[in-house]
């Protein structure tokens, strides 16, 4: 795109492209929770800029009229950044770990910066969820051609979400239509979904790899309920694959099993109870946190002192207390109901965008990452419209959302 082209252009639309540019160059060659600052994470950190600056200002004006989500999200963010760095001064936090946290928050805020972009654009909605399956499969290409295990790459919740959206899809469009073209596409979809499987299975992803499983399961009953002649032959095919595949199938439940036997629950509650007794100290750490770039010996990693927690809940206790906690957590259930008002009739969608979510709520340290607030801007997308359609640009085979509405 030449200069004067992109001039041409109208102002939302230039955040629209920059927007976009940075999540792909975050997929093919950022990690989530680099160790420090690179030219790659220069040109993210300029793209988001041109594209979320006019959102981050306007997130400080509460004139007019704003859907309910918003307001919460504008208290929040507030909230967080003002009493994030009052507390951070007091406790003495260290520049570089405030900056960590601070831009964790910033992309946890993602849809209030970014609706004016996605909103704004007819084709938007439909491009995050083409962007989240592409940098899903870049992600998997990359853990599977030696990437550094310690980029985290599949721990990323865009992995999960492609692989029930595409194991979902895949499996709706071999029931729906049941033609020659329709099983290949079928077919292409599913080997989609376990090329994004396979790096959470060798990173022994228990929650993932649990949800993805049940999610196969209770969605075959589902389809074998709206279409049984047809759904038998799906069934069926499950079950001879998974008989060829039984060695491999067999050796990541062993490993599964063994991770459990190993380590349990990974001291999850541990560790939310040593950041309870790290802010209860003093009843002002309990209401207010101990600000960005907080630390505390956590259970879950040895009891060495870290800056960081397994799970948006702990964190927001830690960072930012108990105040901050509900605020952020009402943030996000509001976002949750809003999207599964949107997608009662969709349940592939509704399973592949909250799924990711609670785990990192609870359980994964990926709520700091940049792809953690992009799956949060699709949910805020999908909850603020009553309706919303995505076509396979291939010959508009698969309706992704609506498949039996």
């Amino acid at each position: 795109m030449s200069n004067s082209s992109l001039l041409s252009l109208p102002f939302y639309q230039v955040r629209l492209f920059c927007f976009f540019a940075a999540l792909s160059v975050y997929a093919l060659f950022g990690t989530p929770t680099p160790d420090s600052l690179s030219h790659i994470e220069a040109i993210i950190g300029v793209l988001l800029m041109v594209a979320l600056l006019p959102g981050v200002l306007s997130a400080f004006d509460f004139n007019g009229d704003r859907q309910l989500v918003e307001r919460i999200a504008q208290v929040f963010f507030i909230y967080a950044i003002v009493l994030g760095m009052i507390m951070a001064a007091v406790q003495g936090a260290g520049l570089n770990s405030i900056l960590r946290d601070f831009a964790a928050l910033i992309f946890m805020m993602l849809p209030l910066f970014a609706i004016g972009v996605i909103g704004s654009a007819a084709q938007g909605r439909s491009i995050l969820v083409y962007s989240i399956v592409f940098s899903a499969i870049a992600f998997s290409y990359r853990v599977t051609n030696g990437a550094d295990p310690l980029a985290y790459l599949a721990n990323s919740p865009y992995m999960l979400f492609a692989a029930l959206y595409l194991v979902g899809i895949g499996m709706s469009q071999f029931v729906e239509r049941f033609t020659l073209k329709s099983l290949a596409l079928s077919l292409g979809l599913i080997a989609l979904s376990l090329y994004c499987v396979w790096p959470m299975a060798l990173t022994e992803q228990r929650a993932s790899i649990g949800i993805y499983g049940a999610f196969i399961v209770l969605w075959s009953l589902i389809l074998a309920v709206n279409a049984p002649k047809r759904a038998i032959w799906l069934i069926i095919a499950g079950l001879v694959a998974a008989y060829y595949f039984r060695v491999e199938i067999g050796g990541v439940v062993e490993e599964m099993l063994s991770k459990t036997a190993r380590v349990g629950a990974n001291a999850r509650g541990a560790e939310m109870a040593a950041v309870w007794h790290a802010i209860s100290e003093n009843p002002l750490t309990v209401l207010f946190g101990q600000g960005f770039g907080a630390a505390f010996h956590s259970p879950a990693v040895a009891d060495i002192k870290v800056y960081f927690t397994h799970g948006l809940v702990s964190s927001l206790l830690l960072k930012i207390g108990v105040i901050g906690a509900i605020l952020g957590l009402g943030y996000i259930g509001v976002l949750l109901v809003n999207a599964l008002r949107s997608t009662r009739s969709n349940i592939v969608l509704a399973v592949a965008t909250i799924a990711p979510v609670l785990i990192d709520t609870f359980l994964y340290a990926s709520f700091k990452s940049l792809d953690f607030g992009v799956v949060l801007l699709l949910i805020w997308v999908i909850g603020s419209s009553k309706k919303m359609h995505i076509e396979n640009r291939v010959g508009k085979l698969v309706s992704a959302i609506e498949l039996y509405a």
